[in-house]
């Protein structure tokens, strides 16, 4: 048993099965996720060690070096083993790193040297390993950086011929998907659940049935077949299903169909980010802050222009002569403002913060303005739910952060405090009708809000870099 353990002089590490002492140890690598893989050349049996940085290969018998190839420098994730067909050997790289097929051959009687001999970027598997099957590639190109589990992750299904390199065909039809290729057919079961049977041909997708295993849970480990049975599981489920002929399903074995799962609601949230970032949890650039600032500044812009367009229609028509409702249009406007602007910027475009920023600058308004009638139950309780309001927008925004895949937008929670004195300034302003003060406070405040937990991360990050 070989598993690439990772560390000083355990690279790879070989288990006797019997008792599990260690045969033989090599190497000095970080490992990386990808399991070791075992292949024969010349006559030699060989492991393949696809580690953090380097490729590696080792005879299995004394875990003795012959070839070592430095992939990268950093922090990389190699979770998808390669495809061999001796004597040629395809790395398929992750977050859309060239897939290169490099040919191994003997340069001395124990060494062998790596020569590259096609590289693609039409294909890069991430966790879900490609297939070879008859001189031909079929696998799942990712175009995401990374993976999402509200939604399919972005890419398309793709045949490559072995030896060229070059697409024989692609599809849409099928999302990221592990393979397995058996009897002239492709089994892929993709992230969202559906098993799909198709034909293993090189010169088009010909999908020949779906069914729909696994709902509301993503889908990474790759099925298992053995003996027409196809043993699939998700984080919660395990199901087994008989895909050979029926004359071959033994005597007394369940022929009835599995329970099916439960179909629990599901809510379209496509349309509170109509785009999204390429590393939705690391934290955003200066260059992405900046734009996200903007967007606020210009959406409270138009915001004051609205509430006080609300205002004006509602003198003329009801004869009131009523404040703007300003903060809670700049909470609408800013809860809106990732779907509409970026569908046009074609780029994600974050405002919520300025929406949080809303239900804070409001709590503060409402708070001192109970503050100032201090004999008025009625003040103390508004000023009570506005708090527990307050609480609520928060634990709602982190929430729908986690679920849309925005978990690093929670920082912009940490802005309330240095917010805070300035909001007070402005609030106070506004009481006293001076505008100016107010306006000026408030655009402090916004900016205290947005920038102060974000700069810390960015800062902490330009560190780390140098």
């Amino acid at each position: 048993m070989v598993l690439p353990a990772g560390g000083q002089d355990a690279a790879l590490v070989a288990l006797h099965a019997e008792d599990g002492h260690i045969v033989w140890a090599t190497g000095s690598d970080a490992g990386s996720y990808c399991p070791a893989f075992p292949i024969s050349f010349q006559g030699r049996r060989c492991v393949v060690g696809y580690l953090q940085n380097a490729l590696i290969v080792v005879e299995l018998a004394t875990g003795k070096l012959l070839c070592r190839r430095e992939l990268s420098a950093g922090y990389d994730e190699h979770s998808a083993w390669p495809l061999y067909q001796e004597p040629d050997l395809l790395l398929t790289g992750p977050f859309r790193a060239l897939a290169v097929q490099s040919r191994l051959q003997a340069a001395a009687p124990d060494t062998l040297t790596s020569k590259p001999r096609w590289s693609s970027r039409e294909l890069s598997n991430d966790i879900l390993s490609s297939v070879l099957y008859q001189n031909h590639i079929y696998g799942f190109d990712l175009k995401q950086q990374q993976a999402s589990k509200h939604r399919a992750s972005r890419g398309v299904f793709r045949c490559l011929d072995w030896v060229t390199g070059k697409t024989r065909w692609s599809t849409d039809q099928v999302g990221h998907a592990s393979v397995l290729a058996a009897d002239g057919k492709l089994i892929l079961l993709n992230d969202t659940g559906s098993l799909i049977l198709a034909r293993a041909d090189p010169d088009a997708f010909q999908e020949l049935g779906r069914a729909q295993l696994f709902e509301d849970e993503i889908c990474w480990t790759p099925p298992t077949l053995w003996k027409g049975r196809l043993f699939a599981r998700n984080p919660s489920r395990v199901i087994c299903c008989f895909v050979g002929r029926p004359e071959d399903l033994p005597d007394g074995s369940v022929t009835t169909p599995p329970a099916e799962p439960s179909r629990s609601w599901r809510w379209d949230s496509s349309w509170l980010l109509t785009r999204e970032r390429d590393f939705p949890n690391d934290a955003p650039s200066w260059e992405e802050m900046t734009l996200w600032f903007t967007s606020c500044l210009l959406l409270l812009v138009a915001s004051v222009l609205l509430a006080t367009g609300l205002k004006i229609l509602s003198n003329r028509l009801f004869g009131r002569n009523g404040a703007p409702a300003l903060w809670p249009v700049v909470f609408v406007l800013g809860f809106l403002g990732p779907s509409a602007l970026s569908a046009l910027a074609d780029r994600c475009i974050f405002t919520w913060p300025l929406s949080l920023y809303a239900a804070f600058h409001l709590t503060v308004q409402v708070s001192l303005w109970a503050r100032s009638r201090p004999n008025s139950r009625q003040a103390g309780w508004y000023a009570r739910l506005a708090i527990l309001g307050l609480l609520l927008v928060a634990y709602a925004y982190f929430e729908l952060c986690k679920f849309i895949g925005m978990f690093i937008a929670w920082t912009f929670l940490i802005g309330f405090l240095p917010a805070s004195p300035f909001t007070f300034l402005a609030v106070r302003a506004a009481d006293k009708q001076k505008r100016l003060f107010a306006i000026a406070w408030t655009l402090v405040a916004v900016t205290a809000f947005f920038w102060s937990a974000q700069a810390l991360l960015l800062w902490k990050q330009s560190q780390l870099g140098r």
